[in-house]
């Protein structure tokens, strides 16, 4: 990987996508999805956002400037898909639970840091 410590917050960025998706799995808060015989698919909720962010972060090319739009990218499409699955209600019944005012708060705290580095 690029030893360039701009990308270090972005990497830090994509560790708390990875627990964020961990949290919802453990949790059993990851939509599922019913695949093909019957097999229950989970929905990515950030490990697979983290992980392209890591394969950008570890490309060769060292302009900075287009590993950010990319890393960017990844974030923004996640948070607009999980609040969108939120407004359609794929939480219902666990509106009230502690696990679910936590992933709000895992979710303000990534979109927090997210603003941080687009603004940075």
């Amino acid at each position: 990987m690029q030893n360039d410590s701009r990308l270090r917050p972005w990497l830090e960025l994509a560790d708390d996508l990875e627990s964020f998706d961990y949290f919802m799995h453990k949790n059993n808060l990851a939509p599922i999805r019913i695949g093909d015989h019957r097999n229950v698919q989970f929905l990515d909720v950030g490990a697979a956002v983290a992980q392209r962010m890591r394969a950008i972060a570890a490309n060769r090319w060292t302009w900075y400037g287009w590993k950010r739009d990319g890393m960017q990218g990844e974030v923004r499409a996640k948070m607009h898909t999980l609040h969108r699955w939120i407004a359609e209600g794929f939480f219902y019944g666990c509106e009230e639970t502690e696990a679910y005012k936590e992933m709000l708060k895992r979710m303000e705290n990534i979109e927090q840091k997210f603003k941080q580095l687009i603004h940075a």
